[in-house]
This record gives structure tokens, sequence and C-alpha cells, in this order.
């Protein structure tokens, strides 16, 4: 009976499209994606637990080249603003929130190909 258990469980553990998990982006960060494959979460270095990854909430819309990650983050915490974030991977330093012109001048050329979460995830 208990060996019937364990092998349903196991076998039930694959039959989830999404289980979680990180995928690298330059430097030492890593996006994450949620269990249920609806939120992703940017991490790094220096971080601290506080569920929303080194941009303080979800991202919404990710690009990356080999100076910068920018996104488009959605607060965890409510009372603070959305907004692009920019991430210099050398310096390892956040900007942000700020407007999408404010962003672009930040990492001005080459420029980051921003698209959703979602497709990113795809592509790394």
């Amino acid at each position: 009976m208990r060996q019937t258990i364990l092998i349903t469980l196991l076998l039930l553990s694959g039959c989830f499209p999404f289980a979680g998990g990180n995928k690298d982006l330059p430097g030492p960060y890593e996006l994450e994606i949620s269990e249920d494959g609806k939120i992703f979460w940017l991490h790094g270095p220096g971080e601290r637990d506080n569920g929303g990854g080194i941009l303080n909430g979800d991202v919404r819309q990710l690009g990356w080249n080999e100076n910068y990650i920018v996104a488009y983050r959605h607060s965890t915490f409510r009372a603070d603003p959305d907004g692009w974030m920019v991430v210099d991977v050398r310096k390892q330093t956040i900007a942000g929130p700020l407007s999408e012109v404010r962003a672009r001048e930040i990492v001005g050329t080459p420029e980051v190909t921003v698209r959703p979460a979602s497709e990113a995830w795809k592509q790394l």
C-alpha cells in the first residue's frame, strides 16, 4: 500500500507543466517562475527573502543584454509604485521604479528588447 501511494505521488508530480524553477540571466541574476507558471521574480546577490525578489515585486515584462536587465515590476507592497526597474549587471545596482523613457535613457544602446515575462521565460 505504501509503495502504491509513493509511486502514485511520483507519477502525479510529473503531470504538471509548471513546477517552479529558475533560469539564468546575465551576471549573478536569475528569473524564477511560480509553481503555477503565472508569476515571475528576479533574484540576485544581496537579496533578502522578502517574497518579491530583488525588485520587491513580480516581473510583468523583461528584457536584457550583457550589461542591463530591464523589467516592468508590479510592486509587492501596494503603497510602492509599479514601474520600470533597471539592473546594472556589472555594478550590481538597481534603479527604479522609472518611466519607460528614463529606463531607455539609462540603458542607452544597444537597446534591450522587452517582452512579456512568460515569453522571456521561454527564451531563456
